[in-house]
């Protein structure tokens, strides 16, 4: 199971919504370049030009062109084997070494998100068997015909449910479970929403109309985009449809002590199971309107309403993903990382839709106001992570999960179907292989290269003061300009968003050195200028001892220089 997250909207005018080195004593520092080191040759970088050092290269320092040329250099580690932890580092260049130390920490955890990661090991557990499950339940369905075909569907029938009741400590604990009867509001050729009876009805529920728009608008649009970009669902209990289960059960799943961010649905592969707190079939959970907060936070039917469209398309790559990798084709549930990103890319893409559909909006807006409703936790979550990549993991995420590294995720899918193109979803979801394999096989590339050259556009993409088309396609998103867009965010929310543009690199001096940590699978930036007497500058990036990394780490060194 995954959780959605939705983040109370932006303001309207917007229209955009291994091992550790981090314990023990501080080591002797000996990372530093001398001429003495320069013996392996100068790599030629003339202006937007880039090159990733990897492997036996960082052994010894890295010669790049110097005489005043000016360098974006980002130390990485593109890897999914080693230890979520801490990594110590230094990153030096020629001459004598100034320490500058620089611990990052880890960001604040989610309950959402903590949910979130927990089920989705739960379901990990659960693959081997769901597929034989999934099955006999199929065939005992289309044995049975109870449920199939619009005409035993009637509105206003109902039918009970087993509702996660309380979140999980971890993935061992046994999750618990309500029993809820709840009507069915809304029929349509590939939705229903069923309504539980304990929800708030009348002026504090959900209306007849309103339920009508959101069921016709998962029902024409959002289901076609879904199967469209991912592939189908599945169809376990034989009725051609997937149910919505709007309860406050859901709603009870968010603390009274933590109302900010709020669990507004979840898919979990228990349903396609023979579990006995199984729903058989396929089924998408959303909180309700419960505006005098009978359940938990208050909510009104408004933010109901704006946070189920979202909610729902994201929740449906889950579903999809789900029957691709772990029903059709008895693999394994796609990793943490790459299935949150390709959910979040299910938002964007239906933000696209309706900006394709809707292209007149007033000068200075970036997005129409439905497409807003999509985008906007994608735009607020990569800022997050471009605040802080050090402590932002692309692909060990944190245990129990942040909206930063949703952030990170999302801008890799984007920037990698910007070099490829977007049929790449369909075919990362319709697979046996998951994580980096998936993404290798997928781009016919070696990952540490995606990854490196994804690492310098998170800065090269739109270089103030000069063309787009100056810097190579590799390095620059082609579908989206990132300066615009967070700008934009700074513009009308400056207290959420201070910062023009928010990945600001550290400098380091020529003749100088810095020390900083980061999580495996993330990276970190820096500028460096070389002087115009030297025609050469040293770059080392290895442990504060000068030993190099692990081999689990895939240490390697970008390089981009800027004009």
């Amino acid at each position: 199971m995954r959780s959605s997250l939705f983040r109370f909207a932006l303001p309207g005018a917007l229209l955009v919504t291994g091992c550790s080195d981090s314990s023990g004593p501080e080591p002797v520092v000996e990372v530093s370049c001398s001429a003495a080191d320069a013996t392996g040759g100068t790599v030629p970088l003339a202006v937007f030009q880039a090159r990733t050092f990897r492997t036996t290269e960082l052994n010894r320092c890295v010669w790049v062109t110097g005489a005043e040329a000016r360098y974006l250099v980002v130390p990485q580690f593109p890897t999914e084997t080693a230890t979520r932890s801490l990594v110590r580092y230094a990153l030096g260049n020629g001459g004598s070494l100034m320490m500058s130390p620089r611990v990052a920490s880890s960001p604040p955890v989610s309950p959402s998100v903590h949910l979130d990661n927990v089920l989705r090991q739960m379901e990990r557990r659960l693959a081997p068997s769901a597929a034989r499950d999934a099955s006999e339940l199929r065939a005992l369905s289309l044995s049975t015909q109870s449920i199939r075909g619009p005409s035993l569907q009637q509105i206003g029938t109902t039918r009970s449910f087993k509702v996660l009741s309380a979140i999980p400590a971890n993935s061992q604990q046994e999750p618990t479970f309500a029993t809820v009867t709840a009507t069915l509001r809304f029929a349509g050729q590939n939705i229903l929403i069923y309504v539980d009876n304990q929800a708030p009805s009348g002026p504090n529920g959900m209306s007849d109309s309103v339920l009508t728009k959101l069921g016709t608008w998962f029902d024409q649009d959002l289901y076609t985009i879904g199967v469209s970009t991912f592939g189908s669902e599945s169809d376990i209990d034989g009725n051609d449809r997937v149910i919505v289960l709007m309860t406050p059960v859901v709603n009870g799943l968010t603390s009274r002590n933590n109302c900010q961010v709020v669990i507004s649905g979840f898919f979990f592969g228990l349903d396609f199971t023979q579990d006995p707190n199984s729903n058989r079939g396929e089924v998408f959970y959303s909180l309700v309107p419960d505006p005098q907060g009978d359940f938990s936070c208050p909510r009104t039917a408004a933010l109901v309403e704006g946070s189920m469209p979202p909610t729902f398309i994201h929740e449906f790559q889950h579903m999809i993903s789900f029957n691709q990798h772990v029903l059709v084709r008895n693999a394994s549930d796609e990793e943490a990382w790459l299935n949150e990103g390709l959910s979040h890319i299910a938002e964007e893409v239906v933000a696209r839709y309706y900006d394709n559909k809707y292209p007149n909006r007033p000068p200075g807006r970036l997005f129409s106001d439905t497409s807003n409703i999509f985008i906007n936790n994608d735009l607020s979550n990569s800022y997050d992570f471009l605040e802080s990549p050090p402590t932002t993991s692309l692909t060990l995420f944190e245990s129990t999960g942040t909206l930063a590294e949703r952030g990170a995720a999302w801008l890799f899918l984007r920037w990698l179907a910007d070099q490829k193109d977007s049929t790449i979803f369909a075919r990362l979801v319709q697979t046996n292989l998951t994580s980096i394999a998936n993404v290798e096989n997928v781009a016919a590339e070696p990952f540490p290269g995606l990854f490196g050259d994804w690492a310098l556009a998170l800065w090269t993409d739109s270089i103030p003061d000069h063309p787009r088309t100056s810097v190579p396609e590799r390095y620059r998103y082609k579908s989206r300009n990132l300066r615009q867009i967070y700008a934009r965010l700074n513009l009308i929310a400056p207290q959420q968003f201070p910062r023009i543009y928010p990945l600001i690199p550290r400098g380091v001096g020529f003749g100088s050195a810095v020390e900083s940590s980061m999580y495996p699978g993330t990276m970190e930036h820096f500028f460096v200028l070389s002087p115009d007497s030297d025609p050469a500058l040293g770059l080392r990036f290895a442990r504060p001892d000068g030993q190099t990394f692990g081999a689990g780490l895939k240490a390697q060194l970008g390089v981009f220089r800027i004009p």
